[in-house]
């Protein structure tokens, strides 16, 4: 394949708890199926035990509702689809959208579909990978040319800055406790409004000037 450049301006993302409030519709989802959410959970990054249900029965679960329609319907996150919006239709960026939802054709096409939905033209590519794969070997395609990595978890987040990239976790109540590997990535942002702090920091990167100065200044 042909090697990307820093300046070539692209964006590689994850989905849920990035782009979509993936908890929130799975929350409702395993609420009508009898396991609601053990309160005081929101810090915990395993699903079974924020369920109080077995690895086995949380991974059942997890690919029923990863492969089900819910997936067509799932809101944007937080602030994302401003930002998004903003960098491909402003700053002419596109998004790669790598995803461990699922490998079934299913899956693929509700998150198509949920992602033409809220965010149109900026998703240039998307990769639906198996539920739960450590994501550091499919990244590999993107070694070395310095573009920015979103990421909600940690150690995927870490992985692509171990090959080069610029990796931004968004710093959720179930992983904002690992430090691993802190000192490679290029930023950690909070979950309220992360992609504010993602645009600006992409915008300094690439020498873009910013909407809101750029209002600011006419």
């Amino acid at each position: 394949m042909t090697r990307l450049t820093m300046m070539q301006k692209t964006i590689l993302t994850d989905a849920d708890g990035v782009l979509f409030h993936w908890n929130a519709a799975f929350n409702l989802f395993m609420h009508e199926r009898g396991h609601p959410q053990v309160p005081d959970t929101e810090d915990n990054y395993s699903l079974a035990k924020r369920h109080d249900v077995t690895w086995e029965v949380g991974r059942k679960l997890v690919n029923e509702f990863n492969t089900s329609d819910y997936i067509r319907d799932l809101h944007p996150f937080a602030d994302a689809r401003k930002y998004v919006k903003l960098l491909h239709e402003e700053h002419g960026f596109d998004f790669i959208v790598i995803t461990s939802l699922s490998d079934d054709p299913k899956a693929f096409d509700n998150r198509a579909h949920n992602l033409r939905k809220h965010y149109g033209n900026a998703i240039k590519e998307l990769h639906c990978l198996p539920i739960g794969v450590h994501k550091g070997e499919f990244l590999q395609r993107w070694k070395d040319t310095g573009l920015f990595w979103i990421e909600d978890h940690v150690e995927n987040a870490a992985a692509g800055a171990d090959i080069g990239l610029k990796s931004i976790v968004i710093d959720h109540p179930y992983n904002a406790k690992y430090t691993i590997h802190d000192h490679k990535l290029y930023a950690r942002v909070n979950y309220a409004k992360p992609w504010h702090a993602i645009y600006n920091a992409v915008c300094e990167e690439y020498k873009e000037t910013p909407c809101e100065l750029k209002m600011t200044s006419s």
